[in-house]
């Protein structure tokens, strides 16, 4: 389950009457801010950009993979691997069929 909390940034002021608040996931400051009148302002906010911008969307990718580039060290390394690893599996079309072992068969010559 994720926990996310949102606290008042010091130091940042208000501007249009919203405060600005850190956003942490299970306490982790992962670098999102959102302006709110209050927190749960804030938190409302963040909800209406989940929903608008995460809808239709599939998370899929390998973490493992991620996790050991983080290891790794090199910022560059850390984007080639997520991004590998977010590269879709291959389907087949609808005029393939699968034969035994995952094997991919065509009807096409």
């Amino acid at each position: 389950m994720i926990q996310i909390v949102m606290k008042p940034t010091p130091g940042e002021g208000v501007v249009d009457r919203e405060t600005l608040y850190t956003v942490l996931f299970n306490g982790e400051d992962v670098g999102l801010r959102v302006r709110g009148l209050r927190a749960s302002h804030a938190e409302a906010k963040m909800m209406a950009v989940f929903r608008a911008q995460l809808r239709g969307k599939t998370v899929s990718y390998d973490l493992e993979a991620y996790e050991r580039s983080l290891n790794n060290d090199t910022d560059a390394g850390t984007h080639e691997e997520l991004r590998k690893a977010a590269e879709p599996a291959k389907v087949p079309a609808p005029h393939e069929g699968v034969g035994e072992g995952g094997a991919v068969a065509s009807d096409g010559a």
